[in-house]
C-alpha cells in the first residue's frame, strides 16, 4: 500500500494538467478523472522506516483528505477472528522424520529433494519465505548442507566511500572486520557459500534483454573462482545459462522511505500448496499465531 502522500500528489498533478483543458476542473478531485485505487488494508500497510504505530496509521489513505470523496466497494466477509487465527501445519515431511521442526519445514517444502533437487521445474515451483535475514541465513545453510559436494565461499570486499578523513583515520573508524560483520538489508552476507544445485536470486539488473533482472531465480551449475555459472529457472528465458560475475553493490539509504512488496499467501492458488511454520516464544511448534492488525486503519470503512 502506498503512502497517502502519493495519492495526494497524483491529485494535485491531475488538477494542474486538467486546468489547461477546463479551468473549472482544477477544483474537482483528480481533475475530474475517475481514479480506481486498488489495495487491501488487511494485507499491506504503508512501510515507514523506523515508524511507530501512529506513523504507519497516519500514512494510510484513510487519513487523507481524499478519503471523504472515495467510494469504497463492499468488503469481503472474513470469518477469521481478529485476535487469533488457526494455521494448518502440513504433516507431509520427507522420507526420514526428524525432531528438528525447521528441518521438517524444509522437507515439507522440498519432498524427495535428493531425487528431484536437480529438476529446474521442481525448484521453480517451491519457495520458503521468511520475515528476517537471520532466518534466511539459517535456512540457506541447512539447505546447502543437504546438497552433495563441497561448498565454495565467496567473500565480499567491503569499503567505505566518501570519508572525509585520511585512509588511516578511515581504517581506525571502520575496521575491515567491522565492515565484514555488518548484515545490511538488500545485501548478501560477507561469506556467501554456494554449491552446485543451489537456487540463487539476482540482486540487480545485469541484462534485461536476456532476462537477467533483479529478482531472477537461477540454479548454480558451476562455481568458478571469479564468477558463477547459473541456469535461469523461471520466466521467459528459463533454461538459458549465464556467467554471473562479481559486482559492486551499495545499500539504499535506509533512513529514507522505501517501497515494500510482500504479498505471499494471497498468491497461493490452493490450500494444499501452502505450508506455514509457526513457533511460539519457547521455539516450540504451534498452530496458533497472533493476527496483528492496526484496527485504527479500519475506522471509517463500511461495515460488512
Amino acid at each position: 500500500m502506498q503512502h497517502r502522500y502519493v495519492f495526494e500528489c497524483l491529485d494535485r498533478s491531475l488538477k494542474d494538467i486538467m486546468k489547461a483543458v477546463d479551468p473549472e476542473r482544477y477544483a474537482m478531485p483528480f481533475g475530474g478523472i475517475t481514479v480506481v485505487l486498488g489495495g487491501d488494508f488487511r494485507q499491506i500497510l504503508p512501510v515507514i522506516t523506523y515508524g511507530d504505530h501512529a506513523d504507519i496509521v497516519a500514512a494510510c489513505i484513510t487519513r487523507s483528505r481524499l478519503w471523504s470523496i472515495c467510494q469504497v466497494s463492499p468488503p469481503r466477509v472474513c470469518n477469521l477472528p481478529v485476535t487469533e487465527n488457526q494455521i494448518l501445519i502440513s504433516s507431509q515431511f520427507c522420507d526420514v522424520q526428524t525432531e528438528n521442526t525447521v528441518d521438517n519445514m524444509i522437507c515439507s517444502t522440498y519432498p524427495n529433494f535428493s531425487h528431484e533437487g536437480h529438476s529446474t521445474q521442481y525448484l521453480s515451483e517451491r519457495v520458503i519465505l521468511t520475515p528476517t535475514n537471520q532466518t534466511v541465513g539459517h535456512l540457506n545453510s541447512l539447505i546447502i548442507d543437504k546438497l552433495p559436494g563441497e561448498s565454495v565461499s565467496y567473500f565480499s570486499v567491503d569499503a567505505v566511500e566518501e570519508f572525509g578523513g585520511t585512509d588511516e583515520d578511515m581504517n581506525k573508524a571502520f575496521p575491515i572486520e567491522y565492515l565484514n560483520s555488518l548484515n545490511v538489508a538488500g545485501m548478501p552476507p560477507h561469506d556467501l557459500k554456494l554449491k552446485v544445485g543451489v537456487v540463487v536470486m539476482l540482486m540487480r539488473n545485469l541484462n534485461q534483454t536476456l532476462g537477467l533482472c533483479n529478482g531472477t531465480r537461477m540454479i548454480v551449475t558451476k562455481c568458478l573462482r571469479f564468477c558463477v555459472k547459473c541456469e535461469v529457472i523461471c520466466g521467459t528465458f528459463v533454461g538459458s545459462k549465464h556467467f554471473i560475475p562479481r559486482m559492486e553493490l551499495s545499500p539504499s539509504n535506509t533512513k529514507m522511505p522505501f517501497k515494500l512488496y510482500y504479498v505471499a499467501i494471497s498468491r497461493v492458488t490452493s490450500p494444499t500448496g501452502l505450508t506455514i511454520f509457526v513457533d511460539d516464544e519457547s521455539s516450540a511448534t504451534t498452530n496458533i499465531t497472533r493476527n496483528v492488525v492496526y484496527k485504527k486503519v479500519f475506522y471509517g470503512l463500511p461495515e460488512a
